[in-house]
């Protein structure tokens, strides 16, 4: 407790001494500060040795949350408001199993601690919901799994059209009840398609029956993985990534396999 509390001082030091410069701005709008590194810092610190409070570990937070937040308003995803950011505070007030630490992220970050803690937050689990979800983000993918079906119908087979195609094919045994795969076989003829692609959160199926009893049966299915962060950001118009500090700029623009520092062109912020 004591070396938690030592940190946490340390580092409210820092934010009581730090200016308000900014440290990033995207497409022109200022998405990171000193005092913003400073108090996430020191939220963090609530959670005790080992919790990532770097200045590095701070900025790429905050600006992966800002870029995710931009690219969603601007293509099609969940515009994240005021009002949505303080329900989601409510819901963490209620459903915490660690008061403690709450309160303690409360006192570090004052009246910063919906926009600086709760909004980073709640970007990221409406963006893996919209990417999981969004029927034109994930349209490719279907489309590709009902080509596997429709080349294995035109007399190829399932698992040549799927080898034809780099997906990956598998037959499996499922259980009559009321899972979804089982509900859907349940009533579908043996030996034939699924008229759609079989979708679950993370991939779509082309699905065949092979054989089925009153217990549930087998199927074969060529699978595609859903589009995730790397191919939808990938996708979009570069934003622009201007960063002040020369150290963070230096390290964010040599990092690889980032997905939202695909999204970005990074410049140096002009001097004021």
């Amino acid at each position: 407790m004591k070396r938690l509390l030592l940190a946490l001082c340390c580092v409210n030091g820092l934010a009581l001494n730090a200016t308000a410069g900014e440290v990033a701005r995207l497409d022109g709008r200022t998405i990171v500060t000193d005092a913003d590194i400073a108090g996430w810092s020191a939220a963090q610190a609530c959670y005790g040795e080992g919790a990532l409070t770097s200045r590095k570990a701070a900025f790429m937070r905050l600006t992966e949350a800002a870029v995710a937040d931009k690219a969603m308003r601007g293509h099609g995803g969940p515009v994240i408001d005021d009002k949505a950011v303080a329900e989601d505070a409510a819901r963490i007030d209620k459903e915490t199993q660690a008061p403690d630490i709450l309160a303690c992220i409360k006192a570090a970050l004052g009246a910063d601690f919906q926009r600086v803690f709760v909004r980073p937050s709640l970007i990221e689990s409406r963006l893996r919901l919209f990417l999981m979800r969004d029927a034109r983000v994930q349209a490719p993918a279907r489309a590709k799994a009902a080509l596997a079906r429709r080349r294995a119908l035109e007399g190829s087979g399932l698992e040549s059209a799927a080898k034809e195609l780099g997906l990956h094919y598998s037959s499996a045994s499922y259980s009559a009840g009321p899972e979804p795969i089982g509900a859907l076989l349940a009533g579908t003829p043996q030996g034939k398609f699924l008229d759609e692609p079989f979708e679950t959160d993370y991939v779509f199926q082309a699905v065949r029956l092979l054989h089925k009893d009153g217990k549930g049966g087998t199927f074969e299915a060529a699978t595609v993985r859903k589009a995730g962060q790397d191919e939808w950001f990938g996708s979009l118009p570069k934003m622009t990534l201007e960063i002040y500090d020369d150290g963070l700029r230096e390290w964010a623009a040599g990092l690889k396999g980032n997905p939202r520092l695909t999204a970005v062109e990074i410049k140096k912020g002009a001097t004021r």
